[in-house]
Formats: structure tokens, sequence, C-alpha cells
């Protein structure tokens, strides 16, 4: 029978986690490796680590941010069909991030009127 589980990467401010969702049951696996305190390769490899410890087979994962990692604004738009064009809309989120938006990743969702709500990580 094929593995329905579906998994999750949980990463805060002060721990790493990862969430195996199978039925209707939850299996998660802390690690006591603090992100904050840590090299991101680092970081890396225990998330592997834990994922290789309950068997992962390389299904697709969910990335959990904790909010510290995430910028987020609502900007103005000039219309709504501005909103169609990603690559314009990450242009007007970089005077609001603390990063270049090469070294990040934006989504966003239109809201009524001519805006966005964006989201960088």
């Amino acid at each position: 029978m094929a593995d329905r589980s579906e998994w999750m990467v949980l990463l805060g401010d002060e721990k790493v986690a990862v969430a195996r969702v199978s039925a209707a049951q939850v299996e998660l696996a802390e690690s006591p490796t603090n992100p904050r305190e840590t090299e991101p390769a680092e970081t890396a490899e225990r998330i592997e680590g834990l994922l290789a410890e309950r068997q992962y087979g390389g299904k697709p994962v969910m990335l959990a941010l904790g909010s510290s990692h995430c910028v987020s604004a609502t900007i103005p738009v000039a219309s709504p069909r501005q909103t169609r064009k990603r690559a314009a809309i990450g242009f007007l989120v970089e005077p609001h991030l603390p990063w270049s938006i090469e070294d990040g990743v934006i989504d966003f969702e239109p809201l009524e009127g001519s805006r966005v709500f964006a989201v960088s990580a």
C-alpha cells in the first residue's frame, strides 16, 4: 500500500521540528538545535537527519517559517491588472524588505482596491 503521509518542516526562532501527518495522526519530532545559535548549513543537516530518522521518502515538504523569518507589507499598486505581473510586484515590494528581491522569496495576495499583501522570506 502506498504511503499517504504528508510532511512539514517547522523552522521557528528557538527550535526545528519535522511533522509527519498520516490519516488523523500527527507525529512530531523536535530537534534540540536552536536555529538562531547555529549556522544555516548545520540547521539544514539537522532537518535532513530528522527526516531520514522518520523514513522520509522524497515526497513534497511544506516549510513553515516562524514570523521572525518573514517580512510582510501591504502596498499600493497602480491598477488591479498590475497584480498579474509577479515581477512587477517584486520590485514594488523591494523597498519594504531588509534584503534584495534576489535574496528572498516573495508571494502576495491581491486585496480590494489597488493593493496587495506581500510576504517575503
